[in-house]
């Protein structure tokens, strides 16, 4: 049976105008929804975020913890998050009343594949996201934090620092009996039942941790490193966040390349033939994503790239089924 073009049945400028008014408005509320509904859920999102931080810090034996340099540094930070979640979340959404709008124009064949657009949109998502912060993000870190300690500490001789001494007497030299009561074991894990007054130094963190009875006091240990890495809370967050949403964005790749040959604006050997100019656009468009770094930018172009031709993969695939479909439409016909 020969189909109808959807065009057939004309809408004025004015109906798709307010077609597409409504369609955006619609989409643009599934984000603040779920944005709304993450603010539940900020404060876990944070620590969740702030995780391969601390584990990279504590590798390299520094303080697990980073710095809120200002009273409303937390609280815009929380804000924040919950706001980009909220929108990472509502991707799909967004997506799918865009083709709403689009579908009307397209044969019914063509409208099917909406059905793999939200839950391969998802899939995409969840997938580029969690790229980014299992694989990617511990080794940038680990790798960044590791080069900044690299550092050769200068050398302060001859004269550079003024030394103060105490004469020696009998409450300031240290004897060997003095020196044996001031042992202070080094250990990996706390001690179970400590005493009052006991002290020890807890590696990897490098501190010395003095219990007090009621709680554990601890103090970071001074290294002889040139450089100690002192992270920002907003700073780091909002790193992660553009990471994760650069990623969420360029994972769609194969989602974009199928829709575009499912229409049949670009065939299978348009999209190849098209190939080292897209290296070209990958690599900008990771460049404009992504924080100035270079691994920030390899790590995100390198997949897109992988994406694409698991994109060139489905379009080729996809446009060989059109193509028998029409063919037993016209032998029906």
């Amino acid at each position: 049976m020969a189909q109808t073009h959807p065009d057939d049945v004309r809408m004025s400028l004015g109906d798709h105008l307010e077609e597409l008014r409504y369609r955006i408005i619609i989409g643009i509320v599934g984000p603040l929804v779920a944005s709304a509904i993450m603010l539940m859920f900020g404060k876990q999102v944070v620590s969740f975020l702030c995780r391969p931080l601390l584990i990279a810090l504590q590798a390299q034996g520094l303080p697990a913890q980073v710095i809120n340099p200002s009273v409303t540094s937390a609280f815009s930070v929380y804000i924040r998050v919950s706001f980009i979640c909220g929108f990472i979340i509502g991707i799909p959404w967004f997506f799918y009343h865009l083709w709403k709008f689009i579908a009307p124009g397209l044969y019914p064949r063509e409208r099917r594949f909406v059905y793999y657009l939200v839950p391969g949109s998802t899939a995409l998502t969840l997938t580029g996201v969690s790229f980014m912060y299992f694989i990617l993000l511990p080794f940038m870190l680990y790798f960044l934090i590791n080069f900044s300690l690299g550092f050769d500490l200068p050398s302060l001789e001859p004269n550079a620092v003024e030394k103060f001494t105490l004469p020696p007497s009998d409450e300031t030299m240290v004897t060997p009996d003095k020196l044996a009561q001031m042992h202070i074991p080094i250990v990996l894990a706390n001690p179970d039942h400590p005493e009052i007054g006991q002290a020890w130094v807890k590696l990897p963190e490098n501190v010395l941790r003095i219990y007090g009875g009621d709680r554990i006091y601890e103090a970071n240990l001074r290294t002889n490193k040139f450089m100690t890495p002192l992270i920002q809370l907003e700073t780091y967050v909002t790193f992660v966040m553009l990471l994760a949403l650069a990623f969420a964005l360029a994972f769609q790749t194969p989602l974009i390349m199928l829709g575009l040959g499912y229409i049949g604006i670009l065939t299978h050997q348009q999209m190849s033939a098209a190939r080292p100019y897209l290296i070209v656009v990958i690599l900008i468009i990771a460049a404009v994503l992504t924080p100035p770094d270079v691994l920030s930018q390899v790590g995100l172009a390198v997949p897109m790239y992988l994406l694409y031709e698991f994109g060139l993969v489905l379009v080729k695939y996809t446009q060989k089924r059109a193509a028998v479909e029409g063919a037993d439409d016209a032998d029906e016909g």
